[in-house]
């Protein structure tokens, strides 16, 4: 392959990593884009336990490593759909320490079809959760978790699109996938 092309096709790559995708071929519907930036691979905090309730401040939010509490985060079942509490990293990143994978997302920046649809994949998947979460980065509709793992997207118009972009990174990143230090626990 000629050096030229394989510069253009490395480049095409990349751009694709961080994407717009709109359904149709029609006009943009902003109401219908999904757009997301590359996963992030980011350093691992370490994973020790501390005390439950003690305080945890992770340096971003939501926390894909770090201290946490030896305790799971389940709330009677894969979708939490009231404001959880700031704690709530403290639980998430032991899920996260065992292989799970945590879909955040801001009501008020995603329709209520992509919610529904993120609901539905979260009770059809193991190791997987939903969680309605208003801490995330200001820009952020919905944000997929895994350790050391981080995607996140600043609009979720359409579920079929936001749902086969979460549906990928969960392969990509659960259980003995990804890279969590205790993957076949839980």
């Amino acid at each position: 392959m000629r050096p030229v092309l394989r510069h253009v096709i490395a480049a095409a790559v990349v751009a694709l990593s961080a994407c717009t995708v709109e359904p149709g071929s029609g006009e943009r519907s902003d109401a219908a884009a999904v757009t997301c930036d590359a996963i992030q691979e980011l350093p691992s905090l370490g994973r020790s336990h501390v005390p439950e309730g003690a305080p945890i401040e992770p340096p971003s939010r939501p926390a894909t490593s770090g201290s946490h509490y030896p305790t799971w985060l389940d709330p009677a079942g894969p979708v939490i759909d009231h404001p959880v509490d700031r704690g709530l990293e403290g639980y998430a990143v032991h899920n996260l320490e065992h292989g799970y994978v945590l879909m955040y997302y801001r009501p008020a920046r995603v329709p209520p079809g992509t919610i529904d649809a993120l609901a539905a994949l979260a009770r059809s998947e193991e190791k997987v959760m939903l969680a309605h979460y208003e801490r995330l980065p200001p820009d952020a509709a919905v944000v997929l978790a895994a350790w050391q793992r981080l995607r996140i997207c600043s609009e979720a118009g359409d579920a079929d699109v936001m749902s086969g972009i979460a549906r990928d990174f969960i392969e990509r990143f659960r259980g003995d996938a990804g890279v969590a230090p205790e993957p076949s626990g839980g």
